[in-house]
């Protein structure tokens, strides 16, 4: 063919070598700059809302189905309430008592679950920990976490449909003087249940609850994770 008979998107200056015309497209204004950079969707966030709002649009366009644990609603307020809002210790009339390694529905039945349990693990009742678990819950040990967490995730497993969606919010922390990243554990963890990871979005905190610090040995963590799942659709899963 020669060079005559070459079709756009490109132009010639001999037979052999091509040169893009993507420079002949005019530059967009700033104003269309903006909107197309407010319409894309960032894997970070300052704002809780935006983030779940994000999730939904991304991944759970019917939104979220059940939150296994409720808590106080707090995730609701841009988003729309769950048909079934489960918690081990209700705070809000709209909560029915389940735990979450244990839910009141059958097998299969389920399109998405948000997860929010504890991260907190602690021991000493002067502690900061102390004062978040006693709002928020929290565990005695490592082991009593990850067993809560694998038990939970054994149980997502049995009550979504094949394919169906899984919030995890979870969060890394120190313990004992020792990083512990959850967010790497609860991604093994989900993987062994049968769950395969499809997101990761991270909320970023501007302050953290904050108590005197007399000697520091790693970063203090201003970040927690949502990672989005879906279910496997083997009918070995089932």
């Amino acid at each position: 063919m020669s060079c005559i008979e070459q079709s756009p998107p490109l132009l010639t200056t001999d037979c052999t070598r091509e040169v893009s015309i993507d420079w002949l497209q005019p530059t967009p204004s700033k104003a269309k700059q903006k909107k197309l950079f407010r319409q894309q969707i960032m894997s970070v966030s300052y704002d809780q809302n935006e983030l779940l709002q994000n999730i939904i649009e991304l991944h759970l366009p019917e939104g979220i189905q059940v939150d296994a644990t409720y808590g106080y609603g707090q995730f609701y307020t841009a988003i729309p309430r769950p048909e079934y809002c489960f918690d081990i210790a209700p705070k809000k009339p709209e909560a029915v008592v389940a735990d979450s390694r244990q839910l009141p529905l059958a097998a299969g039945t389920i399109r998405s679950i948000m997860f929010d349990p504890p991260f907190v693990v602690t021991n000493h009742k002067t502690s900061d920990e102390y004062v978040m678990g006693k709002k928020y819950g929290a565990y005695r040990t490592i082991t009593q976490l990850r067993e809560h967490y694998k038990a939970s995730l054994d149980e997502f497993a049995r009550v979504l449909r094949p394919y169906g969606m899984l919030v995890f919010k979870c969060q890394d922390f120190v313990h004992g003087r020792k990083n512990y990243f959850i967010h790497n554990e609860v991604l093994e963890l989900a993987k062994e249940a049968g769950f395969k990871p499809v997101d990761l979005f991270i909320l970023l905190a501007k302050n953290r609850f904050n108590g005197a610090v007399n000697f520091q040995n790693h970063a203090r963590k201003f970040h927690s994770y949502f990672w989005v799942f879906k279910r496997s659709g083997k009918k070995d899963q089932d």
